[in-house]
């Protein structure tokens, strides 16, 4: 899920080189976004960056690095906030319960390994 203004860079949109060899030192780099990522308004996802499954990045987070599943990350640069997380695309607002609904719906990948212990 991608909120407002969400940006994703592959690039630093000029080159740089190195002033003795002439080689090009900030090269192009793969992001990857894994599988029900939900990124806040406002995220970036810098060259080399990767989200894991499951995770969600902040708002106004600048993530340059690999994050990996169901973390929460936030800031600038982007780090782990919480850890062992899961979420839901329901509106607080407007859907209950208020916990997650049907662990045992989620693909088997995101399927925690104790669907008894929601909390």
């Amino acid at each position: 899920m991608f909120g407002d203004a969400v940006r994703i860079f592959s690039h630093d949109f000029h080159p740089i080189f190195d002033l003795h060899s002439g080689q090009r030192i900030n090269l192009s780099q793969n992001v990857s976004v894994g599988n029900h990522v939900w990124l806040a308004n406002g995220a970036s996802l810098m060259k080399g960056a990767s989200v894991g499954d499951g995770s969600v990045i902040g708002a106004e987070a600048v993530v340059t690095s690999a994050i990996p599943s169901h973390v929460i990350a936030a800031g600038n640069p982007a780090r782990i906030v919480r850890e062992e997380i899961l979420w839901s695309r329901a509106s607080l607002n407007t859907t209950s319960p208020f916990h997650f609904p049907d662990l045992l719906s989620l693909p088997e990948p995101l399927r925690p390994t104790r669907p008894d212990s929601q909390g």
